[in-house]
Formats: structure tokens, C-alpha cells, sequence
């Protein structure tokens, strides 16, 4: 039989672990707690394994604040005093900006492209929270030449452009690579510095969101990034999710013409089988489709493809979706040569000087890569043209 000692230890040792455990769980119903709800900005910063994360377990415990997802972008945090739950949102935060650059495996990083429609690089630049940066003057200015802009942003990107590249092709998982076109979003700056800033200081700011955050790409028009995602995360499919699946169906209409626009037109319906049954078992936020169609780009081993986006909130799918459209490009051998390796190699093999990724004439990767920065810039150029046509 253990000493009284013994039992006295035993018994601290299970008090002090029921305290150390007492955040992982739901918050008590019975006290007053301070709370508030912390909406993750974006699509991009939303991690599914964020809630299992050992960090914020870490986060709990250290800081004592519970936790609950009330929705895969919201958390409600709660904590039996105010300053815990200033530090516990402040920690939070920082888990998911780390969280979101383990993910990405390699820091994004931003760059400045100069005005290709005739902008002045001398003029100001409005920096507004939560919007797209914009010249404030766009006049007085010689419109840029592609080969030019292209020469640019590969300058700025001559320090880090082979070591990043070796670094993608000695992962071991495959790489899926596609370029993608929307706005830049800044939701952070130094809080003296104000709405409009100098071409320079904009850009100098910019290169740091990739290691620092601030700032999203939101998939719209207009500016564009180039994205590597290595390897994808299959996690076992839930019942319920499994059931809704079964009795989900997808009526197309017939297109008249075979056309990319036709294809873009066709009537997209889902049809879920005893929704109402469905919506009392599991909580469905919204119902997602996407249709895609590839439009070859002029004489280029590239295609320009164009994405239509239905998105029904909730389960009923009997009400209109809401409609909009995405761009990207992506180059049609690159399923095929990206992750393509030879025997003899640990490596992913590109050719030489990239050729077979780029599929440029240029004697070095860096002018492989240029070559293809100017078909980026081709496209973004029709895409402003189609939107001020």
C-alpha cells in the first residue's frame, strides 16, 4: 500500500493534470467568460488541420483559452479572464501564419511588376487595408514592352530563382504547377505608414509579405501569381460525407455548339437527395462547383484556362447559385515534365537549363524562365483588354 506521501503526490500530480487539460476541452456552461469570434481572412489562410494542431493544443494550455470551430473559417475563443484572451488571439495568429508557410513549403514571394498599360513609376501608389493597390496617376508615362516587364520581375528574382527551383525539384512528392490570376489583398502595414506611398516604398513593403504576411492573392483578374503545391493530403472521407456524396447528382445541359463559350453557358444543376433529412444530421456551409474549359494560347505550348464557379450556400440546391469566374494558365506538357526524373538522378529533371519545363530557345534557365514570364504577360494583357474593351 503506497505511503501517505504517495497518495498526497498522486493526488496533486491528477489535480495538476485535470488543470492542465481543462482548455482542451468545451468551455463550462456554468461561468461568465470573456469571448470573442475570430474569422480567418480568406480562403487561403483556412487549414483544415488547424483544429488537431499540436500548437494549438500549446496555445490552450499556456495561455488558457478554449477553443470551439464554429465553422471551418471561425473560431470562438473564451477564457475566464480579458488579458488571456488578448494573448491566446495574438498566439493564434501567429500558429496560422506559420502553419500557412510550412504548408506552402517555400515563402511566396511578392513582387512589384511595373505598370504595363502606361503608369508612372515616379507617381504615388494607393495602399488602402483590405483592397487592391492602385497608381494614383497613370498618365505622362511610355507604355512598357512585354520583353521589357518580363526582364524586370526576372531581375528581381535573380538572386533566388535557381535555388528555388532546385529546392522544388529535389522534393519527393509530385508537384502540380499552374499560374493564376486575380487581385492582391493587403490587410496589414506599418501603422505610421499612411494610405499612399512612393513606387519604392511600395515595393520594398511588398517583398515582405511573403515571410511576414499581410497580403492574399484573391483569384480575380489583373495581377498573378505562379503556385507549386507539392503532394496532396487525402484524409479518410467521413460517413455522413460519404452519404451526401451518393446522393448528389449533376444534370448538364447539352451544348448547341462545341465551343468553349457554349461549354461555359451550359446549365449546371445538383440535385441532393432528401436534402431536408440530410440538413438535420450534418451542417453544410456551402455546395461548390467548378466547370473548366482550356483555350490554347495563340502558337504557345500554353492554354488559358477559364473557370465557371456556382456556389449554392447551405445544402438546398433548389435556389439560384451565384456565379463568377476564374482564369488561369498552366502549360500543357508541364503534367508531364514537372515531375519527370531519370534514373540515375534524385532529383526532378527539367532538361537542360529547364528546357523541357519552359520550353523556351534561351541559353539559360533564367532567360528560359523570362521567355516564359512574357506569355504571362501576353495574357494579362488580353485579359485588360477584354475588361476595358
Amino acid at each position: 500500500m503506497a505511503s501517505a506521501k504517495a497518495q498526497m503526490d498522486q493526488q496533486r500530480q491528477t489535480v495538476y493534470l485535470s488543470f492542465e487539460e481543462e482548455h482542451l476541452g468545451e468551455p463550462p456552461e456554468d461561468e461568465a467568460l470573456v469571448e470573442t469570434t475570430h474569422v480567418l481572412p480568406g480562403n487561403p489562410m483556412i487549414l483544415p488541420e488547424l483544429e488537431n494542431s499540436p500548437l494549438i493544443k500549446k496555445v490552450k494550455k499556456k495561455h488558457r483559452v478554449w477553443i470551439v470551430h464554429e465553422k471551418p473559417n471561425v473560431l470562438r475563443i473564451s477564457s475566464r479572464t480579458a488579458k488571456n484572451l488578448r494573448e491566446g488571439v495574438r498566439a493564434i495568429n501567429d500558429v496560422i501564419h506559420d502553419m500557412r508557410l510550412d504548408r506552402q513549403r517555400i515563402s511566396c514571394r511578392f513582387l512589384v511588376q511595373k505598370p504595363m498599360g502606361g503608369g508612372d513609376t515616379d507617381g504615388l501608389i494607393s495602399v488602402k487595408l483590405d483592397s487592391r493597390p492602385q497608381l494614383m496617376s497613370v498618365g505622362g508615362s511610355v507604355k512598357a514592352d512585354v520583353s521589357e516587364t518580363a526582364s524586370d520581375i526576372m531581375g528581381q528574382l535573380q538572386d533566388v530563382f535557381l535555388p528555388t527551383t532546385d529546392v522544388l525539384r529535389a522534393l519527393k512528392q509530385d508537384l502540380h504547377m499552374r499560374v493564376v490570376f486575380g487581385h492582391v489583398i493587403v490587410h496589414r502595414r506599418k501603422k505610421t505608414q499612411g494610405d499612399s506611398m512612393t513606387y519604392g516604398e511600395f515595393a520594398d513593403m511588398a517583398g515582405k509579405y511573403g515571410s511576414r504576411g499581410g497580403a492574399d492573392l484573391e483569384t480575380k483578374k489583373y495581377d498573378w501569381g505562379l503556385w507549386v503545391d507539392a503532394g496532396q493530403t487525402v484524409r479518410p472521407v467521413p460517413a455522413p460525407m460519404l452519404d451526401l456524396i451518393r446522393r448528389t447528382t449533376v444534370e448538364v445541359e447539352e451544348a448547341h455548339q462545341d465551343s468553349a463559350a457554349e461549354h461555359l453557358k451550359k446549365q449546371l444543376k445538383i440535385r441532393v437527395g432528401n436534402a431536408a433529412a440530410l440538413a438535420k444530421t450534418m451542417q453544410v456551409d456551402q455546395v461548390h462547383l467548378k466547370s473548366s474549359v482550356g483555350i490554347r494560347f495563340r502558337d504557345s505550348c500554353y492554354e488559358v484556362e477559364v473557370s465557371k464557379n456556382s456556389v449554392w450556400q447551405g445544402i438546398n440546391t433548389q435556389d439560384g447559385p451565384q456565379i463568377s469566374f476564374s482564369i488561369g494558365l498552366r502549360g500543357i506538357h508541364w503534367a508531364g515534365e514537372v515531375n519527370n526524373t531519370r534514373s540515375n538522378d534524385h532529383k526532378k529533371y527539367w532538361g537542360l537549363n529547364q528546357r523541357d519545363l519552359w520550353r523556351g530557345s534561351a541559353p539559360t534557365a533564367e532567360g528560359q524562365f523570362r521567355e516564359f514570364l512574357c506569355h504571362v504577360l501576353e495574357v494579362l494583357s488580353a485579359i485588360e483588354g477584354t475588361e476595358t474593351a
